[in-house]
């Protein structure tokens, strides 16, 4: 209830589909808890006077409970270890729903699916390739706060900067060029959320590519990236509220790519993006006006803030639903099963006022 407010350890993140924001801070104001400011509670507060992490929950079905015409909607691996990335890969708790079918039982899709991601990630964390590495920075504190701590295995080791830092560099050299597509790194939370700010960088023959640029670290965060092969890395910190203190950083090699539907955004044509194409925005959702006479498949659109909502297609003369769905992801993902074919537009209707935020894609895949 929110009269526990004073007392509570943890908090709700603003949503019931699995992702924390991106930043996703540990502290917040606890007034974004006594009047449910989903926004904050999804982001948290860099500097907020509570230490409250998230709890993310989601289920591995549309819903909470079981029905057997859900049996070809259980969350696939790709999205479940997706989640992870987007839960407790934000420093977040993860509250994985399985709705017991009417034998009493979890589904065997949904228990294989689970056991498979888990065995994904499981298996990614098992070998840091930065283990072996040497970490050195010019800005450490003292000796036994050296960068190399960040690379050693314990709760009681970590890297602090020195007092009068204003921006901290951390240099990674591995014995050899190795693959990876993601990172793990967290602050030492016994002394308090401090950083605001940070980039990791890898150098891929001769040059520096950026991998992330990053506002929230907390007491883990682990992010996703197109695979490099390389043996230097960088970290940069650039905006912090008291001297940095780093407890880990890993380097790992997940074998399957999680956020492939984000990439398919810019491998095909969005329709959204025609010459004549345009977007209006309604008091519930929006309309798409194709310009033309299109076929599709796909919808993508950004879920955050929306809890039901209704895909329509119009065929010349009428709108006719071809997606009713609930409790959308933070980037929504709609593959119909049966193409859209001749459309002149469609209609997304939601229960909130539509915007650019939307940022509505449809694609033929």
């Amino acid at each position: 209830s929110m009269g526990a407010t004073p007392y509570v350890e943890f908090r709700w993140v603003g949503n019931e589909s699995g992702f924390a924001g991106d930043p996703c801070y540990e502290t917040i104001d606890p007034k974004a808890l006594e009047v449910e400011t989903t926004s904050l509670l999804n982001s948290g507060t860099l500097g907020g006077s509570r230490f409250l992490p998230a709890e993310v929950d989601v289920s591995t079905r549309p819903g909470w409970f079981y029905h057997p015409e859900q049996d070809e909607e259980v969350k696939d691996v790709e999205r479940l270890v997706r989640l992870w990335y987007q839960s407790i890969g934000r420093g977040c708790m993860m509250l994985l729903n399985f709705p017991p079918d009417r034998r009493g039982l979890i589904h065997e899709t949904d228990a294989t699916n689970a056991l498979e991601a888990h065995r994904l990630i499981s298996r990614m964390l098992s070998v840091n390739l930065a283990a072996d590495g040497r970490a050195v920075s010019d800005q450490s504190r003292c000796s036994a706060y050296e960068a190399q701590n960040i690379l050693v295995d314990s709760d009681d080791l970590f890297f602090a900067a020195a007092e009068d830092a204003d921006q901290v560099t951390i240099t990674l050299s591995l014995p050899e060029k190795r693959r990876f597509n993601t990172f793990v790194i967290g602050e030492y939370v016994p002394l308090g959320i401090r950083i605001g700010g940070y980039r990791i960088s890898a150098k891929v023959e001769g040059e520096w590519m950026l991998l992330k640029d990053k506002k929230s670290m907390g007491y883990l965060w682990a992010e996703y990236f197109d695979e490099v092969c390389s043996d230097e890395i960088k970290i940069e910190l650039y905006e912090f509220l008291a001297p940095p203190v780093i407890r880990c950083f890993g380097l790992y090699h997940m074998e399957i790519d999680p956020f492939r539907d984000k990439k398919m955004e810019t491998k095909a044509r969005d329709l959204v993006k025609g010459k004549s194409a345009r977007v209006l925005y309604q008091e519930k959702g929006a309309v798409v006006e194709f310009g033309g006479i299109y076929s599709f498949n796909t919808v993508m659109f950004n879920g955050k803030g929306i809890w039901h909502y209704r895909l329509e297609a119009f065929d010349g003369s009428n709108y006719y639903e071809v997606y009713r769905g609930i409790r959308p992801e933070e980037r929504q993902v709609i593959r119909l099963k049966n193409r859209v074919e001749g459309a002149y537009q469609i209609r997304l209707i939601t229960e909130i006022p539509g915007n650019e935020s939307l940022n509505l894609s449809v694609y033929d895949l």
